[in-house]
């Protein structure tokens, strides 16, 4: 898992939080619970995001008749045969202690289906306290066939930018030229974000100008530019991979 480069953390830590990971996988990704804080912070952010959307699901109360379906079910047991049980002390004991076990059992039943035998009973409900989910802005952009993996998550609480970058040809480009982040906000001009590595995570925290362009349904590009003269105010080659931004 953690050896893809192709493989999005963000995508890893939610799989993670919902249970999905099996064998290696699911020992890669703890390890990387552990050794990275980042990457704990997005398993701890998909927990809240989760407990979040399953509290807008009401409760649903079981049926009234499911206790008498069971005590219906029950009733008809009365002829089961009886087992003989060997005699002697050590068979007594065990033949009291399974009766205490039953009577403890019984006990339970009763208390669950709401009879006076151990009077009534006061329940305590938590009061639920509210779950701080501060939304995310992500885009995953789509290089084609030929082009890089590529995809960004804004923080927006903190204003942190976090890129994951696979398949840019840095033999192709050579050490001249490199990947430049771009974020088009809708009906706007591209604004150049900087330089990107050839490959793995990259992050940087926004300046609040940056930051303000970050909305969804905005677009972020990359295109393949020249070091020297980044950055640059507007693209000066084809792009190569682009995505809108979505509020998760």
């Amino acid at each position: 898992m953690t050896d893809d480069p192709q493989k999005d953390p963000v995508v890893t830590a939610a799989e993670l939080a919902l249970g999905l990971l099996e064998g290696s996988e699911l020992a890669d990704a703890n390890r990387r619970l552990l050794a990275d804080a980042d990457f704990a912070e997005l398993v701890d952010w998909w927990h809240l995001k989760f407990a979040h959307l399953s509290r807008q699901f009401d409760a649903v109360p079981p049926p009234s008749s499911i206790w008498p379906a069971i005590d219906s079910h029950l009733a008809g047991q009365d002829d089961i045969p009886a087992i003989a049980v060997p005699t002697g002390k050590g068979w007594r004991k065990r033949a009291a202690g399974f009766l205490g076990f039953m009577l403890g059992v019984a006990v339970m039943l009763y208390v669950d289906k709401g009879t006076d035998l151990l009077g009534p009973r006061v329940v305590e409900v938590p009061v639920e306290q509210p779950v701080s989910v501060t939304p995310q802005l992500f885009a995953a952009l789509d290089g084609g066939e030929t082009g890089p993996d590529i995809s960004t998550r804004l923080d927006p609480a903190s204003r942190k930018l976090a890129v994951q970058i696979a398949g840019v040809p840095e033999a192709e480009l050579g050490p001249s030229r490199a990947p430049e982040l771009w974020v088009v906000p809708a009906g706007g001009a591209p604004q150049s974000l900087g330089l990107l590595p050839y490959q793995g995570g990259y992050s940087r925290e926004l300046g609040e100008a940056e930051a303000a362009l970050f909305a969804a349904g905005a677009t972020i590009a990359v295109t393949y530019e020249e070091r020297d003269s980044a950055p640059h105010s507007a693209p000066t080659t084809d792009i190569v991979a682009a995505g809108q931004l979505i509020e998760i």
